[in-house]
């Protein structure tokens, strides 16, 4: 069993390291600490978390927190639920796994030129009960009110989950606080795409991609446009995406986190630059000859210089 330590350090009733006396080794303390951490995504303030541990919490609208201060407490003097806090989030800081743009929300700094600032986000006027339950954002980390069944009923509680892959996210909530993430939720139309993200948008190809990104920037376009134009299409009938088929009413309504939204968007790119005039690419491009795999070439993913001697818009024609 888990415990919390007077010193903010989570320790076991026993000794579990390889070695003959009573004291755990550092590094088996410090892993357990991780281990606990990320194996515990529902939280409860100020109270049992699950079977398996327990600890206090707090999030920015537990009692005695300020929602605009990120978890510090307003009181001038230090509590135990403060400093659970900020233990609770250096551990979150230390366990969480290098961000990419293609997991989480896009880098502030590198949001497609042609798409406004992303807004800040006001929460939503509320106070956690002594027995809120807490769920942890898959972008930042950080603890959030479990709200999701209240958004169902009152759709004016900002939606805290991805609808495709039901992870939890905060940014529509009260707006993420990571460094590098400018929207890890909102709705498809509201997506804005990282140019990092879009270097290998059409079918994981460099070459390809950049074809498309060179096309954009000669008709003076953009990532943004390119979603609308495609999400009008895709309500059509048009064109489709991986997750259509198995979420029929999926369009720019659609609450999605950032990982979801970019490979739904490489199916809409794809299609997007399969439909362009020949006549309005270079000629470097089209007198390519078709790989035989098109679109399913795996080569085209590793090997530079065949995925800029082949095109690979295209479907497959070798089978065997």
């Amino acid at each position: 069993m888990l415990s919390f330590g007077d010193t903010g350090e989570w320790y076991s009733g026993s000794d579990d390291d390889d070695d003959s006396d009573d004291d755990d080794d550092d590094h088996s303390v410090r892993n357990r600490h991780l281990v606990g951490l990320m194996n515990v995504s529902v939280l409860t303030c100020m109270g049992n978390i699950s079977s398996h541990a327990n600890r206090p919490s707090v999030c920015r609208q537990c009692p005695g927190q300020d929602c605009m201060t990120a978890g510090a407490a307003t009181s001038a003097t230090p509590s135990l639920a403060s400093s659970t806090a900020s233990h609770i989030d250096t551990l979150a800081a230390a366990s969480s796994p290098p961000s990419s743009s293609k997991d989480a929300g896009p880098s502030a700094a590198n949001v497609d030129a042609g798409s406004s600032t992303v807004a800040a986000v006001s929460p939503p006027p509320y106070v956690c009960r002594p027995s809120q339950t807490h769920i942890a954002c898959f972008c930042c980390w950080q603890l959030m009110p479990d709200r999701r069944h209240v958004h169902a009923k009152e759709p004016e509680v900002p939606p805290q989950q991805c609808q495709l892959c039901h992870q939890a996210f905060c940014h529509m909530y009260w707006g993420c606080r990571k460094q590098d993430c400018a929207g890890c939720l909102a709705k498809f139309q509201d997506i804005k795409f990282t140019d990092s993200s879009m270097s290998t948008v059409v079918l994981d190809n460099h070459y390809e991609s950049a074809i498309l990104a060179n096309y954009l920037k000669s008709k003076q376009l953009t990532w943004s446009i390119v979603l609308q134009e495609q999400l009008v299409k895709l309500q059509q009938g048009g064109v489709s995406c991986f997750d259509k088929v198995t979420t029929p009413n999926l369009g720019p309504e659609t609450t999605i986190c950032y990982k979801c939204a970019l490979r739904n968007f490489a199916d809409l790119a794809y299609q997007y630059r399969k439909a362009l005039p020949l006549q309005s690419l270079p000629d470097a491009v089209t007198s390519r000859q078709d790989c035989y795999w098109g679109k399913n070439c795996r080569t085209q993913r590793n090997k530079p210089h065949h995925a800029q001697r082949f095109n690979h818009v295209c479907d497959q024609k070798r089978f065997h």
